[in-house]
């Protein structure tokens, strides 16, 4: 089970509720002038939020109801892949405007939660027409593990990406078996792995595999390296100060979240109070002896599974205004793993 979990840390992706807040005011006027016409492109759907939705108290950039601001810039990180926390489904859903629930809120006359939105009106027709091509014209994104530079995935006929230069049912290209005992690398079939070792008909180096390090199926935690076989901690070195608490104070210590007299679930992020709130410090939602950071160990702290939303064990993903970036994460986890110092 751990490795398990392990493998899944180190596939991270990403989160938070597009339970837009009813909002009973409109920066519109009758003297507005007409909208123009519409192009489906980011630039013309963030006018039409500012038109619609960025009055105060409602998705505005200062405290934004639901902590979605549909007005800053970096519009399309806080919607496209983000998960609703409050409803089932995601915000933005590249390619397929019909299921993702910022499209189903706009044009449903009863959403399945909450209301219709915005609450001023239902938008033109030109304008929900806009939007829905703006979704569908998103392309799908690519595995969670694939990298800019990642060929297209090759599922062969199944639901999951296969490595065509690793897999032997798939050596080379889909369907192409090798024969029983054969091992395939770099795409084609051979009869032993050489210098390398096998792990599970795949051929891996076990001195340097993150995935398989000393042993098959031995994955290292996010914020660790395989060297000689042993999973350590990543050479560079995270301070907190500097690298941490920045982007604990840009995305969880904000007003009416981890901050303030009553923090939510009483963990204060803020300046010189996060650090003593998380280390060695029992997390309140659990009853089985977890923490939210225990130095050294990314994978059994848990405040890296409330950001990837993986083995929680109450409440939603952290935090709500959206999933943090993969960088951000590895500068969390690596300080964690460094035995999360005070510098």
């Amino acid at each position: 089970m751990k490795h398990m979990r392990l493998q899944r840390i180190a596939a991270f992706l990403s989160v938070s509720s597009l339970a837009i807040a009813a909002c009973s005011s409109t920066t519109g006027t009758d003297t507005d002038p007409p909208a123009t016409t519409c192009k489906p492109d980011l630039e013309s759907i963030q006018q039409i939020f500012q038109r619609s939705c960025a009055q105060q108290g409602c998705h505005a950039a200062a405290e934004p109801a639901a902590a979605l601001d549909l007005v800053s810039p970096g519009l399309e990180a806080r919607l496209v892949g983000v998960p609703a926390a409050s409803c089932d489904g995601t915000r933005v859903v590249p390619g397929d405007p019909e299921q993702s629930f910022l499209y189903h809120k706009m044009v449903a006359e009863m959403p399945a939660c909450g209301l219709r939105m915005p609450l001023a009106g239902a938008l033109p027709a030109e304008e929900l027409a806009c939007i829905e091509q703006w979704i569908a014209a998103l392309p799908s994104a690519p595995p969670p593990d694939a990298g800019p530079d990642a060929p297209s995935c090759e599922t062969c006929g199944g639901a999951t990406c296969v490595d065509v230069t690793t897999d032997p049912a798939h050596c080379g290209a889909c369907n192409a078996p090798c024969a029983a005992g054969e091992v395939c690398i770099a795409g084609a079939c051979a009869a032993n792995c050489g210098m390398l070792d096998k792990c599970g008909g795949t051929c891996v180096d076990l001195q340097n595999d993150p995935t398989n390090c000393g042993t098959c199926g031995n994955a290292c935690a996010t914020g660790q390296t395989c060297a000689a076989g042993q999973c350590t901690c990543a050479a560079a070195t995270v301070s907190f100060a500097t690298d941490v608490q920045p982007i604990f104070t840009a995305s969880c210590a904000g007003a009416g979240c981890h901050r303030g007299v009553m923090p939510q679930a009483g963990l204060d992020l803020s300046v010189g109070k996060s650090r003593a709130a998380l280390v060695d410090v029992p997390a309140s939602q659990c009853n089985d002896g977890r923490v939210r950071v225990l130095p050294g160990e990314p994978s059994q702290s848990y405040i890296v599974d409330k950001m990837m939303g993986l083995d929680m064990c109450m409440g939603t993903m952290m935090p709500k205004s959206g999933s943090v970036p993969t960088a951000q994460l590895e500068i969390i986890t690596n300080w964690i793993c460094a035995g999360a110092p005070d510098n």
